[in-house]
């Protein structure tokens, strides 16, 4: 067998581990499978033949990356990268075909926190509301399904996946699936639930032999896809004069910014939006703190038109604990 044709049953083992074992998604394998193919191929052009996993030097995966940057990768799409390659190696140390990986050391670039646009209580209020008459089915459909990503913080994925069987109406509660089959359960409010119900009741005029649970349909009958999705959030957005966040996420960043905005504890609102880490949520911290510095700058007699800092902002921003 040849080095090359090794290297690409290693990547495409690989692969398989990330989608049998680790639950990771279709998206990113193909950026994955991308970065890693296009590296292997890089390798063999600059060695003339392709070298073993094990003879391959730091060197050249530092060469690889300055190269991809040169050619106008971003910075992000370089952390990608790198990361690609570090867990594949770190895969091939794990098989025991190298005995270290040539990545592992690497430091990727640093990256800007940005945060994310988040649209205001009254344009999410306004994006809500129906612009068509309530025996419409899609209007039913689409009002439901923007209750449920604001109401609930749903991933537009999440909300696209849910089945009639995953709401208990009753004691208003949905049950979610959300990445790498993490289950968890989110409360219903009564905005959302009698959106719901609205919905559930017109469901069976667009409901066919495809639909079979799915909460949410498309017009033909089956499971309404995420760029359906897409657009019925950024139509009912646009309606509502929003200019930067006519997404789906900017649904859930409103739902965890709003929350918080209110007195929420961080972590509550971590386990309401499934995150793993509490360092994820900890963004939306950042995002009050704008929205605080805007509040005094606007607001204060005496603040001259100078917000404080935003580690000073931040430093208000407390769970119930009182820490911050």
């Amino acid at each position: 067998m040849s080095q090359k044709t090794q290297m690409r049953e290693l990547l495409a083992a690989y692969l398989d581990d990330l989608r049998a074992v680790r639950n990771v998604s279709q998206h990113t394998l193909k950026a994955y499978e991308s970065d890693i193919s296009t590296f292997i191929d890089q390798l063999e052009a600059r060695a003339g033949s392709m070298p073993a996993p094990s003879s391959i030097p730091m060197r050249w995966v530092r060469r690889y990356l300055g190269e991809r940057v040169e050619k106008g990768a971003s910075r992000a799409t370089a952390a990608r990268i790198l990361s690609s390659l570090k867990g594949f190696f770190r895969y091939l140390v794990e098989r025991g075909e190298i005995d270290s990986s040539p990545a592992e050391a690497i430091e990727g670039p640093k990256l800007g926190r940005r945060l994310p646009h988040v649209p205001s209580v009254d344009t999410v209020a306004a994006a809500v509301a129906a612009t068509t008459p309530d025996d419409d089915v899609q209007t039913a459909r689409d009002t439901a399904l923007l209750e449920i990503l604001y109401g609930c913080g749903l991933r537009v994925a999440e909300a696209v996946a849910l089945n009639r069987a995953s709401l208990d109406l009753k004691r208003n509660w949905v049950r979610v699936i959300g990445k790498r089959n993490k289950e968890r359960m989110v409360p219903l409010g009564k905005p959302a639930r009698e959106a719901l119900e609205h919905w559930l009741a017109m469901r069976t005029e667009w409901a066919g032999s495809t639909s079979g649970d799915a909460l949410f349909l498309g017009v033909r009958g089956g499971r309404l896809n995420v760029r359906t999705a897409f657009d019925v959030v950024r139509s009912r957005l646009a309606e509502a004069g929003e200019v930067k966040g006519k997404h789906p996420h900017a649904l859930r960043h409103a739902f965890a910014t709003h929350m918080l905005e209110n007195g929420a504890d961080l972590s509550s609102v971590k386990e309401l939006l499934g995150h793993e880490s509490l360092s994820t949520t900890q963004i939306y911290t950042h995002v009050t703190a704008e929205h605080l510095k805007r509040v005094y700058s606007d607001k204060h007699p005496r603040a001259g038109g100078t917000p404080p800092s935003e580690k000073e902002a931040t430093g208000t921003i407390r769970d119930e604990s009182g820490r911050k």
